[in-house]
């Protein structure tokens, strides 16, 4: 898959982090199916239709999905002077009546309009763990399972959200358009413009661009209505070894704690940090960090199979010290980079904080 889906994928994660893009509207792309997936450009090549006994739920979602990058606008005019077309709501030969063209001021900028159908979803990822050992044969033949243990980027599409119809443009040259033109309904109904579809489904009559394009549009024929609905984003889950990986982004080679306290300039206090975790069944102690005012410090070398960690972070007064203390069971399948982020807050004698850093997080 080209850069495209690559800069569409970060697009989508400033509100969506969990999701990945589907920027060319591949079809296989579907809720309970079983592959690969490539980090690196976010291709899923498919192995198995779906996952034996997955159960399907629908989840709420908006009408219409909107995302642009800078630079991208969108403009909307009368057509009645442009040639007819057979409308395929009517099977009538009409004069168009609106268009809209969207006009790119940047090389490889990008938009992403669709009016959503639904948003699918596996009901109960405990069904991956529970079918581990079909996975694991599955994995097997593609060459993502190691001594008998299946490798981080073999798994299961959990989630997908589907569009009824509409348009992925992304500009290879600077001040390209791209011009869709129809009725003024069939271009609603495209977009999502006016809300869930009515009676009449989406369709335009013609299509004009100017410079280079990567376009993807659906329905994918003018003078024609969708099909079928269509794949435009989901969520991937993998596995280290027998550990769930939910919306599995990248893999994971060490488990990693960011520690900083530049978040806030007054902060003053001097922290003392320590870790500990279990490493098949012993407690394992890291050495104690110390971190003063305005520093950072990091454990950044834990082992992926630590279970049962706590963290506890003494933030040192004259009189008595605060004690902070966060605990994760499993962090290799609670943190999606492998990573944790956290702020150290507060000015002596006054309160401390500790800030979880979920923008960084999941980025």
């Amino acid at each position: 898959m080209s850069e495209w889906n690559k800069r569409f994928t970060h697009l989508i994660r400033e509100s969506r982090p969990d999701l990945w893009g589907n920027w060319a509207l591949a079809p296989h792309l579907q809720t309970g199916a079983v592959g690969v997936l490539d980090p690196s450009s976010g291709s899923f090549k498919l192995v198995a239709e779906a996952v034996p006994q997955a159960r399907f739920a629908d989840r709420a979602a908006s009408s219409t999905w909107k995302l642009s990058s800078e630079g991208v606008s969108r403009h909307q005019a009368d057509a009645r002077a442009e040639a007819a077309f057979v409308d395929p709501n009517t099977g009538l030969k009409i004069k168009p009546e609106l268009a809209y063209t969207w006009k790119f001021q940047k090389k490889q900028s990008l938009v992403s309009e669709f009016a959503i159908a639904h948003e699918s979803v596996i009901s109960d990822l405990g069904v991956l763990s529970e079918q581990y050992e079909w996975l694991l044969r599955q994995a097997e033949k593609v060459g993502f399972a190691r001594d008998g243990r299946i490798v981080q980027g073999f798994g299961v599409i959990t989630g997908v959200v589907y569009a009824n119809s509409g348009v992925n443009l992304g500009a290879n040259e600077q001040d390209a358009s791209y011009t869709l033109g129809g009725t003024a309904e069939g271009l609603h109904a495209l977009l999502g413009d006016k809300g869930p579809a009515g009676r009449l489904k989406a369709s335009y009559g013609y299509s004009r661009e100017t410079r280079s394009l990567d376009k993807h549009v659906w329905p994918a024929t003018e003078g024609t209505v969708p099909s079928s609905v269509i794949p435009i984003a989901f969520a991937f889950s993998s596995f280290e070894g027998t550990t769930l990986l939910p919306s599995w982004r990248r893999r994971v080679e060490r488990l990693a704690i960011y520690l900083d306290s530049k978040a806030s300039k007054v902060t003053t206090y001097v922290v003392k940090a320590k870790l500990s975790y279990y490493l098949k069944g012993k407690r394992h102690q890291e050495p104690v960090i110390t971190i003063t005012g305005g520093l950072s410090g990091a454990f950044a070398d834990i082992p992926l199979s630590a279970t049962k960690m706590t963290l506890e972070l003494v933030f040192k007064g004259v009189l008595r010290d605060e004690k902070r203390v966060m605990s994760w069971d499993m962090p290799l399948g609670q943190w999606p980079k492998g990573e944790m982020h956290l702020d150290i807050t507060g000015t002596w004698p006054g309160s401390s904080k500790v800030t979880i850093r979920d923008d960084l997080n999941n980025a």
